[in-house]
């Protein structure tokens, strides 16, 4: 079967065309190509997406037609997964982290972060025609709700790409724990509407967690085929989008701040500077003689004021019953630091019938947890053609 294309236009009419060329006498005037420079459509086998099933098929779930792209880049098969919202784009998101507070009983602490309207030209009362608010809470460390400290109405006529100041003033009352967080959502609504049911990201399963204990419904403030944007930098997606609404500001309490009058300081922190291999994506069975692909998920971890690290990264294979790792064969990647991975997809050579391990594994110097840094698993490589076999050990990392 052919490899395929899609195109998607904007009166919502989908073509498909083979990779040799356009339908005859028809094509959209506003095309969105799925390829990006230097991708060439890969005319092999499928590549599998746990997401939208194989090759270029469409799915669709919570608002999302989601679309896996098969694709060739530097000789080498390799795939991924494209999500889009239906309609107009928009991003509401916080400008501003502020630093962790020091709260008191009876002493008013103030906030002042901004937002920003993004991804459009037009006002906010334009976007949504219903009322838009930041709703601020107080939670305990573990984000489940405290106590809610008022909403601040977004004004209508706030500009897309003009910074918003959202203030707030807030001291502990009795009852509110020494040690948990001032949490402020853009559009609290909007975010329990789009946001997953299972939601991985941190920020947005606390804002979700504080919907439900509202007993607020799932209704967008802005209706019609108007949407938060799926994916931003540093969030994947689709729910990275919606993350950027919440705003997460730790507290404590002076009582464990250790502010006290002739209490000692507390002991420093340890150093946590964690790159790690946190799962490894392999198919149960492979064709021999034939490459195919992996899945790495790499995390990492740190207090030392770090959005991100750089470190060699190979993947590799060897028979079941052992063998020396290749010479060679590093490649440097960066890790985010994000809520949960980022992935790297990798590439194996064609191997002979057997069962052999494959290897996926990290080599940094500071690791403060190097047991971490390193995932096998096996795969059972079938003889389902005759022709000799390669046998390689090793493999490649794209990005």
């Amino acid at each position: 079967m052919a490899s395929k294309r899609r195109w998607i236009g904007p009166t919502s009419r989908t073509t498909t065309a083979t990779v040799s060329g356009q339908p005859d006498g028809w094509a959209p005037a506003d095309r969105l190509f799925l390829l990006k420079d230097g991708e060439e459509p890969n005319t092999g086998p499928y590549n599998f997406s746990q997401v939208s099933g194989v090759g270029v098929d469409p799915a669709f779930g919570h608002g999302l037609l989601l679309v896996g792209v098969n694709y060739v880049r530097d000789g080498a098969a390799t795939g991924r997964l494209v999500a889009y919202r239906a309609g107009e784009a928009y991003d509401l998101r916080w400008l501003d982290q502020p630093e962790p507070l020091v709260l008191a009983h009876g002493e008013p602490a103030t906030l002042a972060p901004r937002l920003q309207l993004e991804l459009t030209t037009r006002t906010l009362a334009a976007v949504c025609q219903g009322p838009v608010a930041v709703q601020w809470f107080l939670t305990d460390a573990a984000g489940q709700l405290v106590r809610p400290l008022g909403d601040v109405p977004l004004p209508g006529n706030l500009a897309a790409q003009k910074p918003h100041p959202v203030p707030l003033t807030v001291s502990l009352a009795e009852g509110d724990p020494a040690e948990g967080q001032i949490v402020g959502v853009i559009d609290l609504p909007t975010v329990y509407a789009l946001g997953a049911d299972h939601a991985e990201n941190g920020a947005l399963a606390v804002a979700r967690g504080l919907a439900a204990a509202l007993g607020l419904p799932r209704e967008k403030s802005c209706h019609g085929a108007v949407a938060e944007v799926v994916e931003r930098e540093g969030q994947p997606g689709p729910d990275g989008g919606l993350a950027n609404n919440v705003l997460i500001v730790p507290y404590t309490g002076p009582e464990l701040t250790g502010e006290k009058e002739g209490e000692p300081e507390p002991e420093p922190e340890p150093p946590v500077d964690d790159p790690s291999v946190v799962e490894l994506a392999v198919p149960q069975e492979v064709e021999a003689d034939q490459p195919f692909q992996v899945g790495i998920y790499l995390g990492y971890r740190n207090n030392l004021g770090r959005s991100e690290i750089r470190v060699p990264l190979r993947v590799w294979a060897r028979p079941a019953a052992g063998g020396p790792a290749p010479a060679g064969g590093w490649q440097q990647v960066t890790i985010d630091q994000l809520p949960c991975c980022t992935f790297k997809p990798g590439t194996i050579p064609g191997l002979g019938a057997g069962v052999w391990e494959i290897i996926a594994e990290i080599d940094y110097a500071g690791d403060t947890r190097p047991e971490n840094n390193r995932a096998v698993r096996r795969v059972e490589v079938l003889r389902l053609q005759s022709g000799g076999g390669t046998g390689a050990e090793g493999g490649a990392i794209t990005d």
